[in-house]
């Protein structure tokens, strides 16, 4: 009567063929004769086992979808930069609480970025474009793009400050990066598709790691709540099940009537991290989505500690395994 998730199956079958790697790869090691003779040429600082036993300081940014996650991370040490998804402030282009948000999170030591919608229709353009210095002009240290749409509207209004995209502005190569390189971009966050070994491949120092979160699955121009003829004209959050009895969560976005539905499993990678510094990111990004404050705290603590998911289900994504 024993029952192994596949899941458990996979990373079994990826460890147990990283061994193989290993053991095939040994018997090209130097000697330690060899290895001697390069030690000899290496300058004593980097030789230094003080040095090398220095525990590694990870760069810790999180994004946020609402006012309650905001402030548990201006509270916490560990984060240095939030990215603030506009979602958080209901009607942003008049939204009276802006100022004094970015005002609490700058006062905490720390850079708050505002995160664009993800559909950036003509309707919401006009607003944007109507409440232009009530919104940009609020005293961010950047924004972040989710598509091509937000990029053409702010260099059309002359927006001077640092811009970075999302993971869904795909960048899986370096031509990917050179085209948004030409345009100013100041940094970017790597595809979800691409696995540990494949990022290891990219020029990652200007770029973002996504090591938690409820990912998107889709992003629906159509609202569930409308089709079911519910609409309250107000955001909230919702959960669907498939024909396999899978559940997944729906938040509509209703200022820019759009839908995200997002895994019910996160992803997890906080036990990772000594294989996420060999990518050599310029930053590690916990996305908060549906999580409430307790939650969120929950979530820094386990990644302070490098620790193994305490209870349920989680995903690695893609880390080992590619998309096909």
């Amino acid at each position: 009567n024993a029952f192994v998730p596949m899941q458990k199956l996979n990373e079994i079958r990826r460890e147990a063929l990283d061994k193989l790697q290993c053991e095939i790869t040994e018997r090209y090691r130097r000697k330690e004769a060899d290895a001697q003779d390069i030690r000899e040429t290496v300058p004593a600082v980097m030789a230094n086992p003080m040095i090398d036993s220095m525990p590694t300081h990870h760069r810790f940014t999180a994004s946020a979808r609402t006012l309650e996650q905001i402030r548990v991370l201006t509270g916490s040490g560990m984060i240095e930069r939030i990215y603030a998804d506009c979602a958080a402030f209901p009607k942003i282009w008049e939204n009276e609480m802006l100022r004094e948000v970015i005002r609490d999170v700058k006062e905490s030591g720390k850079e708050i970025w505002l995160i664009m919608p993800y559909i950036f229709r003509e309707t919401t353009r006009k607003r944007y474009d109507a409440g232009y210095d009530h919104i940009l002009n609020a005293g961010w240290d950047g924004v972040m793009i989710r598509n091509y749409e937000s990029y053409g509207f702010l260099k059309k209004r002359g927006f001077e400050g640092r811009i970075m995209t999302e993971y869904n502005l795909y960048q899986f190569n370096r031509e990917g990066l050179a085209f948004w390189k030409e345009k100013g971009i100041y940094g970017f966050t790597a595809p979800l598709e691409l696995t540990a070994r494949e990022l290891e491949s990219l020029p990652m120092q200007d770029g973002e790691l996504i090591l938690y979160g409820h990912l998107p699955m889709m992003v629906s121009a159509g609202c569930v709540r409308k089709t079911l003829g519910r609409c309250k004209k107000e955001s909230s959050c919702m959960t669907i099940t498939d024909r396999y009895r899978k559940q997944f969560m729906v938040q509509n976005e209703c200022d820019y009537c759009y839908n995200v539905i997002y895994n019910q499993v996160p992803l997890y990678l906080a036990d990772r991290m000594q294989e996420a510094d060999q990518i050599g990111a310029g930053g590690f990004r916990l996305m908060f989505t549906v999580e409430n404050a307790r939650q969120t705290g929950r979530i820094l603590q386990l990644y302070e500690e490098e620790a193994v998911y305490p209870d349920g289900e989680f995903t690695r994504g893609h880390w080992k395994k590619g998309i096909k």
